[in-house]
């Protein structure tokens, strides 16, 4: 009995602990290193678009923060152009019942860095200050996003900031975690009729460079990204279609580095649909708690949003699949007359015309949390990749180079961190095949660019100059109104950091870009002769840089791999020396604790926050992430699927025999207990026959004890003797 009550009284504890760790989210299990940061903004002058009669009133601003030993200060732009003209934003109740939602589409912008002229920065910042940006340099990408999405009881104002080699990438295969794919077209049926064939011939190239999206999300995501509000959701997915717009607008679609092909092609958003509660229809993709198989979720997604009005059609969740899949898309088909991807042509399906010019994107990572922004942008990238015609990169040389080679590209088969020069940019096959489908297709549902115009500061075919945004009534020195330039200009330093304020270029030997030690990179210079900052030189090899890491080739690698070492990072495995700095050889995955230079400025023990075997590094010791495994208990329960109670046990084995062995041994404790105490009444109740005061001699207890010694069902069975 004392072991049941000891078992039952650590069950009880480990439900009590349950309820006093918060579900924090899934940052360590996807970030190496993230930093807590209070981002600053400030509001411009109010601002007007040259020539446009009748263009509203747009504003400048600026945010500054502090993080990874530096600060960023950014001056911003307004940046529409990803919008169409007549874009409209609803929202839906679980009735069907919508709702045409009025948008402040004043926060979005595009800027650079104060200090760093060939910076881009992406940025999106709501009506509370909440500030969502991406910066790229030439050396790292740094995210900033709210960090109320991963982090429980903590004001909305602040924010978490990670760079691009902070993402844990872990190698798992897309079609088990990352990505599945469905392909061109949909199997043929007895319901499926393929449309009449249609010749293959390539189509001409209009001037046509914009897929038009209709972005749909479901009530899981709007609760869970967009904190159930309504503009939230709606500028965060706008956010995140830039982001990934711009990877698909810097693209040449080609089959060859030396031939011509594709440019400036990317997306514009037209619609967006926020379900703001579960849709009271059986069946529905936007049911409650339904259980979705990912397939099955976007076949019913096609058969009820499909349409032949948007180039394609995109669901974004909150809920997680089976193998852990966060994405799914058909794949486009250069010929014709087939389904799937863009201009993907109707079908039909139990007698209704479907189109299958759909894909999904989950933001449920497999640890319980939100995916981070820069993960949501890769899937939505590779998804759209998949409905633009291109199938995973296969094993090649050519199209899935190693990492020393610049790593694998957006569709590689297995995920990638984003950190990898290749990581970020679609691979020669990709855009074999996505050119094809381009050629063929593009001018049947894609819409013209409508934000090529004088006042976006961008320099476009056709301009000289473009400084932007100008005060009611303002000139600029060097750039007329319709952006060319005055006279005697040659340049304007608002598009140019080689540029005076006489419109002249700077002299040669001018610092145009501060050195950057932590990314192996000196001064750059102008050299007299034209507007652009040259590319900055490396520094010498062997450089100190970031964690004890050293420059070689202009780039910072990490400690163990410097020169004088020459083995890999990696974490050991023994939870008591997981804190420590760990090294492996480059041709091995024998990992331990690095000693072979005893006198190495590193520390021997990594600093706090540091990612290891079982958590976080605190004082040298791992902190195991007791949260996670509560987590995954209740999200067992609330969502009951084998498949993750499966994937739990396995990742939590010893927690798995524990609770396994109580829930064998409790009852077997309580029943030999029932037992035990039935023998001991049934000896106290033998006792008291033999001695009662009702038998009257030693023959008849003899013959009574007997009795009650055989034991039938719990009823006296009298010997017949």
């Amino acid at each position: 009995m004392v072991l049941v009550a000891v078992a039952l009284l650590a069950i009880s504890t480990l439900f009590v602990h349950a309820f006093q760790v918060p579900p924090t989210g899934s940052l360590e299990k996807m970030l190496n290193h993230y930093e807590i940061v209070d981002v600053r903004t400030s509001m411009g002058h109010r601002m007007y678009k040259r020539s446009a009669e009748h263009s509203r009133a747009n504003h400048v601003d600026s945010f500054s923060f502090c993080a990874f030993n530096r600060e960023f200060r950014a001056r911003l732009f307004s940046s529409l152009g990803i919008l169409y003209p007549s874009f409209q934003a609803l929202s839906v109740d679980g009735f069907g019942r919508r709702n045409r939602e009025l948008v402040d589409l004043s926060g979005f912008y595009h800027g650079k860095l104060d200090d760093d002229p060939l910076s881009t920065v992406s940025a999106e910042i709501d009506e509370n200050g909440a500030v969502t940006a991406s910066i790229a340099t030439s050396s790292e990408v740094y995210f900033v996003e709210p960090a109320w999405r991963h982090l429980l009881n903590i004001s909305s104002s602040i924010s978490i900031a990670y760079r691009a080699s902070d993402l844990i990438a872990n190698g798992d295969p897309l079609p088990t975690r990352f990505c599945g794919v469905e392909p061109s077209g949909v199997p043929n049926s007895t319901d499926h009729v393929i449309s009449k064939r249609q010749s293959t011939q390539s189509t001409p190239w209009t001037g046509k460079n914009r897929c038009s999206l209709k972005l749909v999300a479901d009530y899981r995501f709007h609760r869970d990204v967009g904190g159930s509000r309504v503009a939230t959701t709606i500028r965060y997915l706008i956010s995140l279609i830039d982001r990934v717009n711009s990877i698909y607008t810097q693209t040449i679609w080609r089959d060859s580095e030396t031939e011509g092909g594709f440019e400036n092609v990317g997306f514009v958003i037209k619609k967006i649909v926020v379900h703001t509660a579960p849709t009271e229809s059986i069946g529905h993709y936007n049911a409650y708690a339904t259980k979705w198989e990912v397939g099955h979720l976007l076949q019913r997604f096609s058969e009820l949003e499909g349409s032949k009005d948007f180039c394609l059609v995109h669901l974004f969740t909150a809920q997680s699949f089976s193998g852990g899949v966060l994405g799914l898309g058909y794949i486009a088909s250069p010929k014709l007359g087939t389904s799937g991807g863009i201009c993907s042509t109707g079908i039909m399906v139990r007698k209704k015309l479907v189109y299958f010019n759909t894909a999904l994107t989950s933001v449920r990572s497999s640890y319980g949390g939100p995916v981070i922004t820069r993960e949501a942008d890769i899937v939505t990238a590779h998804e759209f990749g998949h409905n633009w015609g291109s199938p995973h990169d296969p094993v090649s040389d050519e199209c899935s180079p190693p990492s020393d080679a610049g790593g694998p590209y957006i569709m590689f088969t297995y995920s990638v961190s984003g950190y990898d020069l290749n990581n970020k940019i679609f691979s020669p096959c990709s855009r074999r095949s996505i050119k094809a489908v381009l050629q063929a297709k593009s001018q049947l549902c894609f819409v013209e660019e409508e934000n090529t115009f004088c006042g976006n500061q961008r320099v476009e075919p056709g301009e000289d100059c473009d400084v932007s945004l100008l005060q009611h009534g303002e000139e600029d020195v060097c750039c007329s109104a319709d952006c060319k330039f005055k006279p005697n200009a040659v340049c304007s330093p608002v598009n140019s950091p080689c540029c005076s304020a006489s419109c002249q270029f700077l002299s040669k030997g001018t610092v145009c870009r501060q050195s950057d030690l932590n990314s192996c990179k000196l001064k750059s210079f102008c050299d007299g002769a034209n507007a652009d900052c040259p590319p900055p030189l490396p520094v010498a090899d062997g450089t100190p840089c970031m964690d004890g890491g050293e420059c070689q080739n202009g780039e910072c690698v990490s400690f163990c791999e410097r020169h004088d070492i020459g083995m890999k990072p990696c974490i050991c495995e023994n939870q008591t020396l997981s804190c420590l700095r760990c090294c492996r050889p480059a041709n091995s995955n024998i990992c331990t604790p690095f000693s072979r230079l005893p006198n190495y400025r590193v520390p021997k023990v990594l600093a706090d926050g540091t990612r290891c075997i079982h958590g976080y590094c605190v004082d040298g010791k791992c902190k195991r992430e007791v949260q996670d495994l509560v987590e995954h208990i209740w999200d067992i329960i609330d969502k009951l699927d084998i498949n993750a109670i499966l994937k739990f046990m396995k990742n939590n084995i010893v927690s798995t025999v524990a609770l396994s062995t109580l829930i064998l041994w409790i009852p077997a404790s309580l029943l030999v207990n029932s037992i035990d105490r039935e023998k001991s009444l049934q000896r106290n109740r033998e006792v008291n026959w033999m001695f009662s005061d009702n038998l009257v001699d030693n023959d008849q207890r003899i013959r009574v004890v007997r009795g009650v010694r055989h034991l039938t069902g719990g009823h006296s069975v009298t010997d017949k003797h």
